[in-house]
């Protein structure tokens, strides 16, 4: 048995995933990891290197099938290079998508499943486009909220203060690095604070 676990984010854990897979009974030198999106097989180096280590009677273990395939196309692709290489895949969470059972029903029910799972995927992704458009027509946009919290506030009008008075603190040419070390903050932040219209 092989194994493939993936996320889509570096600063995601994979141990989760690994984890079920070692209670499925994968050994740990035989899982396949991989920090990368799943929407293509585009650039995913773990999973082509996984196909390609194939042989005939292997079994891939996943926790869930979106970690293998995020749409129809890919998930049929996949499962037409697993059946080139007469082997196959068992999903531990949705024991439907597994092509063990190789009847002219189990394949049905992983197609039927995969879609509506596309499907679904298609809907979060279309009523998220139509909240922001909803937030958007009253005045909000997504992201990180503007402004600063009111320690952060005090920090930058004496960061400013600093600046414009420079010579008062007879501060010399490292002006900038005096003011961030005195204030424990970093250059970035420093002109970020200068910049801001805050009186």
């Amino acid at each position: 048995m092989r194994g493939y676990a993936r996320v889509s984010l570096d600063k995601q854990s994979l141990t989760r995933q690994i984890v079920a897979l070692k209670n499925f009974g994968v050994k740990a030198e035989n899982i396949y990891k991989e920090k990368r999106s799943g929407r293509t097989q585009k650039n995913r180096t773990e999973l082509t290197r996984l196909l390609a280590d194939l042989k005939e009677g292997d079994i891939v273990v996943v926790d869930e099938f979106s970690r293998f395939a995020r749409n129809l196309r890919d998930y049929l692709s996949i499962i037409e290079k697993l059946a080139s290489k007469k082997a196959g895949i068992i999903s531990i969470k949705e024991p439907y998508f597994s092509t063990t059972d190789d009847s002219p029903h189990g394949e049905f029910i992983r197609n039927i499943m995969m879609s509506l799972a596309q499907f679904d995927v298609k809907l979060i992704s279309q009523r998220t486009k139509e909240g922001l458009a909803v937030a958007a027509a009253h005045g909000r946009h997504g992201g990180r909220p503007k402004g600063l919290s009111e320690k952060n506030k005090l920090k930058a009008l004496k960061a400013q203060e600093m600046w414009e008075n420079r010579d008062k603190y007879k501060l010399n040419a490292t002006t900038v690095d005096a003011i961030c070390k005195a204030l424990h903050i970093c250059q970035t932040t420093f002109y970020k604070y200068k910049n801001l219209k805050l009186k």
